[in-house]
């Protein structure tokens, strides 16, 4: 499956990815910044962890391999910043080409039909 720009597949944050999303939501937290009215933006949100999944916007199309593409994509977080990803392989998916729950691999993308939730 060869993604194209625009579309909204899944993608699992690695332990950097998460260790580099809390570290600037902390700092941000802890700036005085954010208490001055200065329209400056900082980042905000829930606390992520390594293999959480969110929705990632594919920008970019690096290598167009058929089921093994390459992307660049903002993933968005669930806070008022988001995760700009760089050569992104696509991860092992199952037969009906939706994410494979139970083989999640960090920093892929996944192509993800958000008509059916993930397992609790």
């Amino acid at each position: 499956m060869i993604p194209k720009p625009g579309e909204i597949h899944a993608y699992v944050l690695s332990a950097d990815d998460a260790e580099s999303i809390n570290r600037r939501r902390v700092d941000a937290f802890h700036s005085r910044i954010k208490n001055k009215m200065t329209g400056a933006i900082v980042h905000v949100g829930s606390s992520v962890s390594p293999l959480d999944v969110f929705p990632i916007i594919v920008i970019k199309i690096i290598d167009a391999i058929d089921d093994a593409s390459v992307v660049n994509g903002r993933v968005i977080l669930d806070g008022t910043d988001v995760l700009w990803v760089t050569d992104v392989p696509m991860g092992t998916t199952d037969a009906d080409e939706d994410i494979t729950w139970n083989i999640i691999e960090p920093s892929k993308w996944f192509k993800y039909s958000y008509m059916n939730d993930p397992p609790a």
